[in-house]
């Protein structure tokens, strides 16, 4: 007996290539094998917005969907992390994609994919009130939690009960990547595989087995007589005990959400205890402050449909994907954010770290600072871009070793494939934004990467005083004159003062050390009392499905002797 799944998501208006090339090399020559294929039971999930767009824009892709064995499996339609949002918007992301399931395939599901996996004993009133009788999680959720047994599903929730199916880790790294003898001699001990569909065609060397090789169609001819839906296992068969599991996620996860060295730490731990674990999903906003802003700005936006677009989860974290660290994705976030945005003035702790941060919005341009007088976000309302979607150089655990699996394998998991370190790779130990003032000493292009000048960590004061907002301590004074498109300051005490700015591409961006009165690139200007200054792009080494990949998160200007000056968009 086999339940198998496939699921496919894209982040919300992701580049037409990636799309384009994932329809190519994996979905649609997945759909069109199983299409051949009617007796094969199997289930899928979607979000809503990537079956829409290849309802609309491939349609052959549709029509053989329509023509498999499918148990359809609903979610947020554009696949947030349930927990991370409002009650009433997860009952509104997934019945959205309960209608166009209704409408485009006549389906109503019973079964939920949960996002990432990340469970929470808070969302089970609310999957009850859209007509969820059950959920897929990972077996780890269950080892984790003390239990034995995964070939089945558990009952769960305190006051309302759901059903919990446990993903089999075992048949995940065997499925397609172990012959198929070796795959299907699992399913003796092992009853759920429900993974990424990309892992069938996109991810790395897995196109030529799965399809040219024909891998799957040889999986599906001698399973197809143990595949059976999810719904009918659910209605024939008793659930295995009435249990709780921790509010947890597949176990790489659990990993991903610690700091680098904690992770190479707990993976060691792990070898001598079996109950050692990481930590929940929800730690990203702590890892990530980047995120958490994000965050917390779409919590108090309008909720129009920008709004819902913004809930996505790929941008919110990172583990071996590129995630937070792919600015396209944070750019179309905030494309969202200032679609949603309330249009008000504030006051208050947006982001909910105990300080507050000011917020300035004009017709065409919202400004917010922090309690430091450090500018966090500069909308172009006109263009939807955010100059500030910069990230800081964090360090993460594959910065810290190199990763070499010594496995023999004809085809390794993206989970098990090798870390080349070749590059020195510095790390930052302050956020990118603008108005970020440095010790001033002896200072040059090189210290300045290597980030060895001193970030001033500084309290102030705050007082508005007619249409200006300073900042002010014993040692430095901040004065801010704001209006549309523009902000006038004046820096007075003795520091460095540092901007960085993000754009769409940096081409064109010379770095070094210069003297002048200005910086301008595209539509942004940047002027200044005429001084030494330095350009360097700021760059990270992130871990993608790729491997590790260079990416220009901005750029950073630091002027030697502030005095006043002004930023603006044309």
């Amino acid at each position: 007996m086999m339940l198998f799944g496939v699921h496919l998501h894209q982040p919300v208006d992701n580049f037409d290539w990636v799309i384009e090339k994932a329809v190519n090399e994996c979905y649609g020559p997945f759909f069109e094998t199983l299409s051949k294929y009617p007796e094969f039971k199997f289930a899928f999930h979607s979000s809503g917005w990537i079956m829409e767009k290849i309802k609309n824009d491939y349609r052959d892709v549709f029509e053989s969907i329509k023509k498999c064995n499918i148990e359809f499996f609903t979610g947020g339609y554009y696949e947030p992390v349930l927990v991370s949002i409002p009650s009433e918007d997860r009952i509104y992301q997934i019945q959205k994609l309960n209608n166009f399931l209704k409408e485009n395939f006549n389906a109503a599901p019973s079964g939920l994919w949960l996002t990432e996996r990340v469970w929470d004993d808070e969302i089970v009133s609310d999957l009850k009130r859209v007509g969820v009788e059950y959920v897929i999680v990972d077996d780890y959720h269950f080892y984790a939690s003390g239990y034995k047994k995964i070939n089945g599903y558990y009952l769960t929730g305190m006051f309302k009960k759901i059903a919990l199916f446990p993903i089999s880790k075992e048949l995940r790294y065997a499925i397609p990547f172990k012959k198929v003898g070796v795959a299907i001699n699992l399913l003796k001990n092992n009853l759920v595989m429900f993974d990424d569909i990309e892992k069938f065609g996109l991810w790395p060397e897995t196109k030529k087995r799965v399809y040219k090789e024909k891998w799957l169609e040889e999986f599906v001819e001698k399973t197809i007589d143990k595949s059976m839906h999810f719904r009918d296992f659910y209605k024939n068969n008793k659930p295995i005990a009435y249990a709780f599991i921790e509010n947890l996620s597949y176990e790489e996860m659990t990993e991903w959400v610690l700091d680098a060295e904690d992770i190479i730490k707990l993976k060691k731990e792990k070898q001598n205890c079996h109950f050692a674990k990481g930590s929940i999903w929800k730690r990203f906003f702590y890892k990530y402050k980047e995120s958490n802003y994000l965050h917390k700005r779409m919590l108090e936006s309008i909720k129009n449909e920008s709004y819902y677009k913004l809930q996505t989860n790929d941008v919110y974290w990172h583990g071996i994907f590129g995630g937070l660290y792919l600015p396209n994705l944070r750019d179309n976030a905030y494309k969202y954010l200032i679609e949603c945005d309330n249009g008000m003035d504030e006051c208050k702790d947006i982001d909910f770290d105990g300080s507050k941060e000011i917020k300035k919005v004009f017709e065409n341009s919202i400004f917010v600072f922090n309690s430091r007088g450090e500018l966090i976000e500069f909308d172009n309302k006109i263009e939807k871009i955010n100059y500030l979607n910069t990230i800081k150089r964090y360090k993460e655990f594959y910065h810290l070793q190199d990763i070499e699996n010594k496995e023999k394998k004809e085809v390794k998991t993206i989970h098990e494939m090798d870390i080349k370190i070749d590059k020195k790779i510095y790390f930052d130990d302050y956020y990118r934004y603008s108005f970020v003032l440095r010790k001033k000493d002896e200072v040059n292009l090189d210290k300045l990467i290597k980030n060895e000048t001193s970030y001033l960590e500084l309290e102030y004061y705050v007082n508005f005083e007619n249409d200006k907002i300073i900042f002010k301590n014993e040692k430095i004074t901040k004065i801010f004159k704001l209006s549309d498109k523009k902000i006038e300051y004046e820096i007075k005490g003795e520091a460095l003062l540092e901007f960085n700015f993000h754009f769409y591409d940096y081409d064109e961006i010379k770095e070094g050390e210069f003297e002048g009165d200005g910086f301008k690139f595209h539509d942004l200007r940047l002027k200044f009392d005429n001084t030494r200054y330095f350009v360097y792009l700021i760059k990270t080494y992130n871990l993608t499905e790729k491997g590790l990949q260079e990416t220009i998160q901005g750029v950073s200007i630091v002027i030697e002797n502030p005095g006043k000056g002004e930023i603006c968009f044309e």
